[in-house]
């Protein structure tokens, strides 16, 4: 009975032992690899270049075919230009998925193993951009309508950026406008009434809004000016001119 146990154990040593050597590389052992980026799929090889931003997620998926009748591991290894570790992967899994969140020049390395042995790897490159985001709200060069001013009583009119008024005092002054910025995005506007002559602020408005109704009480010439804001940018102002008696 034990020279029976003792000739299973050994039998099962050696053929244990004749699998291990029969684990090697293989060098045709990586199959193409399957790529899908920016929604496209398609077949590469070891080597290849590719290009993405750092909103794109690549997706590789591949394997490897060592010679005997054994599964292959792999090791992995992403790396900058500079030749600094970004990700290491000890224990690497097809498939690999990756976003990367800066730009630059960037390499993959894929180690098979089969058996003990580590075999030559397969590298990818990548080149990547960041593109800026694109400024949604901006200034229009067009952005300012005609304006509808009432004085007093009098029926409305339609005016432009500069037209100057003739008002009396103690009159109410109505103007109604309008600025679109660019992708029609909100617009806030800040404004200031000066007296034209001297310089001096007669009201200042951080958070200015139409319409804008003003009572002059003092003859003399002023200047309303308006400055719209789309997203953090000031845009071109627009000002009206009063001659009040």
């Amino acid at each position: 009975m034990k020279k029976l146990l003792f000739f299973i154990l050994s039998a099962y040593f050696i053929a244990q032992n004749a699998q291990a050597q029969d684990c090697t590389c293989n060098p045709n052992g990586f199959n193409p690899f399957v790529v899908t980026l920016k929604g496209v799929t398609t077949t590469v090889r070891c080597g290849h270049q590719f290009s993405q931003t750092c909103n794109d997620t690549i997706k590789i998926n591949g394997g490897y075919k060592c010679v005997g009748n054994c599964a292959v591991k792999f090791t992995a290894v992403l790396k900058n230009s500079a030749g600094i570790v970004i990700q290491n992967y000890p224990a690497f899994t097809f498939p690999w998925n990756y976003s990367f969140p800066t730009a630059g020049n960037y390499s993959l390395e894929i180690t098979p193993i089969c058996g003990t042995t580590k075999c030559p790897p397969c590298r990818f490159f990548f080149t990547v951009s960041c593109i800026p985001p694109v400024t949604a709200c901006d200034c229009n060069p067009s952005g300012w309508q005609p304006f509808i001013a009432t004085i007093g009583a009098t029926p409305p009119m339609t005016v432009n950026c500069g037209h100057q008024f003739g008002v009396h005092k103690e009159i109410p002054f109505k103007l109604v406008g309008k600025y679109f910025c660019k992708e029609n995005c909100v617009t806030k506007y800040s404004a200031v009434l000066k007296n034209n002559i001297t310089g001096d602020i007669i009201q200042n408005y951080p958070a200015f809004s139409f319409p804008w109704t003003y009572t002059f009480t003092i003859g003399g010439n002023y200047k309303l000016e308006i400055i719209p804001t789309c997203g953090e940018k000031k845009c071109q102002p627009c000002a009206s001119y009063f001659t009040v008696d």
